[in-house]
């Protein structure tokens, strides 16, 4: 008896590693306006079927943040930018 609960709790546990990790896509934009002012433009795109945990996103160039908004969820196949 013992043996059939831990094969159950096994098998359970197995099928449960794919939705832990969200499969998502990011798109990193830099234009450049008037007097030099860069403008950053972040995409993330959730490629999966189910909404994700929430995200946290941070930007940093030259060891400076940049870019680092607060968590966000994605909905299924929702995309989120942040300027």
């Amino acid at each position: 008896m013992r043996l059939l609960i831990f094969i159950a709790a096994a098998l359970l546990t197995a099928g449960c590693g794919d939705s832990i990790t969200p499969k998502i896509s990011t798109d990193l934009k830099a234009t450049r306006g008037n007097g030099g002012l860069i403008t950053l433009s972040l995409t993330v795109k959730n490629e999966t079927d189910r909404p994700t945990v929430p995200l946290v996103v941070v930007v940093e160039a030259d060891g400076k943040t940049v870019i680092h908004p607060a968590a966000f969820a994605l909905n299924r196949n929702e995309a989120h930018t942040v300027t």
